[in-house]
């Protein structure tokens, strides 16, 4: 029980219970600073955006990356400088280089912004066997850039409206419960506690998480990803106290890790995605008050020869 005290006391008193509630040691509510468990800052991606939780994308062959840097300049007072705020924020990262060309607008890109229309917000999609890679915009348009040209441009891509939509596609993050993920299951996937086991084995348990032991503390599973050969799941937990919610902690399980031992990245991790070959999970941390993306480059699996299938 709350012990008595004036009204105008209470708030000030809750507020101070709440910060004590998400400072508990668990799952690690707390910052977590991506240098202490492996991760790599990449120059020059201070900043970034979060473009609705798809801050990023890789290029196939994983030499690229698309993302976008937040303006310092003041708010747009319309659409067609909303637009060409955002165009122009983009940056294509050489991953190999570590370095970063903002991309910029050609005159059909322009003309595309003073017609009134409007993009959608995310980090872009890949094209295989074309090379360009493609932001949406509405009724099902596209403008794409060529990382390989001398000088990268946005333009506008005359297709058939949404020509790009099975590579352009979004699944949602937020598993379900039970939920089968290629070789894993998502046991529970809130409440108090979260657990993750062997799809085939259920007593197989890859990571057990709980919620501090204090009434109304609970957890939340999100941004789940897994790698296209189906090894490895990356994902985040969230400690939340009713509606209010705590810093998110990254975690990746392999199938071949030893049971329980969830690989910690860092906290707070806004968005997780994979690199195509499933070698490195990126992030996008806060750190500082500052938001930047980070790499852990993984060891390799270590039973080549039989590969869990990814059955999502």
């Amino acid at each position: 029980m709350l012990p008595s005290l004036p009204w105008p006391t209470r708030p000030v008193f809750h507020s101070v219970l709440l910060l004590l509630l998400l400072s508990v040691p668990s799952c690690g509510p707390g910052p977590l600073d991506p240098g202490v468990t492996g991760g790599q800052l990449l120059p020059g991606t201070e900043g970034v955006e979060y473009l609705g939780g798809r801050p990023f994308s890789f290029s196939p062959n994983g030499r690229w990356m698309l993302f976008s840097k937040r303006s310092a300049a003041d708010a747009a007072s319309d659409l067609e400088s909303v637009v060409l705020r955002e165009l122009q924020g983009f940056v294509l990262y050489d991953l190999k280089a570590l370095e970063g060309t903002p991309v910029a607008l050609s005159d059909g890109a322009r003309e595309f912004a003073a017609s009134g229309a409007a993009l959608l917000s995310d980090g872009g999609c890949w094209i295989p066997g074309d090379g360009r890679v493609v932001v949406r915009a509405e009724f099902g348009r596209y403008l794409g850039v060529d990382p390989n040209a001398a000088r990268p441009a946005w333009d506008v891509i005359e297709s058939e409206p949404f020509a790009f939509r099975e590579y352009c596609s979004h699944e949602d993050n937020t598993p379900m419960e039970p939920e089968t993920i290629g070789p894993f299951q998502i046991a529970h996937a809130g409440g108090r506690l979260v657990i993750i086991v062997d799809a085939r084995d259920p007593h197989k348990i890859f990571a057990r998480h709980r919620a501090p032991k204090f009434p109304g503390m609970g957890l939340l599973l999100g941004d789940v990803h897994l790698t296209d050969d189906g090894w490895r799941l990356a994902y985040t937990i969230t400690p939340n106290f009713g509606s209010f919610v705590g810093n998110a902690r990254g975690f990746v399980v392999s199938y071949d890790a030893p049971p329980e031992h969830p690989m910690i990245l860092a906290s707070p991790v806004h968005a997780l995605g994979w690199s195509p070959n499933g070698s490195t999970v990126y992030a996008d941390v806060e750190r500082g008050g500052q938001t930047a993306i980070y790499r852990w480059r993984l060891p390799r699996h270590g039973n080549t020869k039989t590969r869990p299938v990814a059955t999502r």
